[in-house]
């Protein structure tokens, strides 16, 4: 688990804390009633960090065993398709996801790196590969790959996965305000539909976040 589902837990810890008070103060035993909100608070939370999207979006990627051999056949068809004589820019595409979707970052890139040298750059190629990126320079946001989301981001800024990805990063680096600009665009334009409740929990994570930062500070 990474930070993000620690802000969707807290979120909803909130709320199961605040009952647990109550019954403490009233001097009634605790119950099981007390473990189940425990419980359905950190469900929520999971449920929450899962409808995000995937879970690679928001940390380094590592396939789960149960699924290592879809991946592994993904693999090795989006290979084949690369090499056959009809290869183009989305058989590429599709291996270069493979490779991502599996943790393989470096060949992620070298794929889309191929794929822009022959048949030249497309926003989500472009958006793959500056994910890419940054997952194998171990989260850092370098300066190509900020000349990347900058590019892919003029040409189209519903570009999900690249928004998700500056916000992550703020959060990840507490630039609090940065990484709730970026949700709260995304929550505004519309883009993410289904996924505003888990989006919105961060928000308020990063709000209190800031604030708490704030209130040290002085």
């Amino acid at each position: 688990m990474n930070e993000l589902f620690w802000v969707l837990t807290g979120a909803t810890l909130v709320p199961a804390a605040a009952g647990f008070a109550a019954v403490r103060k009233s001097g009634r035993p605790f119950t099981n009633e007390a473990g189940i909100m425990t419980l359905s608070a950190v469900a929520v939370a999971a449920a929450g960090y899962a409808s995000i999207g995937h879970f690679g979006d928001w940390q380094v990627r590592t396939a789960d065993e149960a699924t290592d051999w879809q991946l592994a056949a993904r693999l090795t068809e989006a290979r084949r398709a690369a090499k056959s004589e009809t290869a183009d820019a989305a058989s590429l595409l599709t291996l270069a996801q493979a490779y991502y979707d599996g943790g393989k970052y470096a060949e992620a890139v070298d794929v889309l790196t191929e794929s822009e040298s022959r048949f030249g750059e497309t926003s989500d190629a472009a958006a793959l590969k500056a994910e890419a990126l940054y997952y194998r320079e171990g989260r850092k946001l370098t300066a190509e790959v900020k000349a990347l989301t900058d590019r892919v981001l003029a040409a189209n800024p519903y570009q999900v996965p690249v928004r998700l990805l500056l916000a992550n990063d703020a959060f990840l680096n507490e630039r609090w305000t940065e990484a709730i600009r970026e949700w709260e665009f995304l929550l505004q334009s519309g883009a993410v539909k289904g996924r505003e409740r888990a989006i919105e929990n961060a928000i308020a994570k990063a709000r209190y976040r800031r604030d708490m930062a704030s209130k040290t500070n002085q």
